[in-house]
């Protein structure tokens, strides 16, 4: 039915023309990489990928994102908390990463 659609991928460039796109929500895809064109949206604030197919951050695409403040990788496939994907992050208050097979 319409509007029940997923995406597992976003075109390269999606989010080029959004420099100062300030939230963002991703959640109940079927996405397993963090699109690389988010680079470009430095003014990004929130971020929600829950609910996806993720099992690992590329740390270039969240090291432009200085400005995060809650990031929500929730319901996705980490084993880990990805090494490096909170450098760079003085502003970040939440992360979320609930549902994932992250052992202690």
């Amino acid at each position: 039915p319409p509007g029940t659609e997923s995406l597992d991928h976003l075109d390269r460039g999606s989010f080029s023309a959004l420099p100062k796109l300030d939230c963002l929500d991703l959640g109940c895809n079927q996405l397993t990489e963090i699109p690389p064109s988010l680079q470009k949206c430095s003014d990004l604030s929130q971020l929600t990928l829950s609910g996806n197919f993720l099992s690992s951050v590329d740390n270039q695409v969240l090291e432009t994102l200085s400005k995060l403040n809650l990031l929500d990788l929730d319901l996705n496939n980490f084993t880990e908390i990805p090494p490096g994907c909170l450098n760079n992050k003085k502003q970040l208050f939440s992360l979320a990463m609930r549902g994932n097979q992250i052992e202690h």
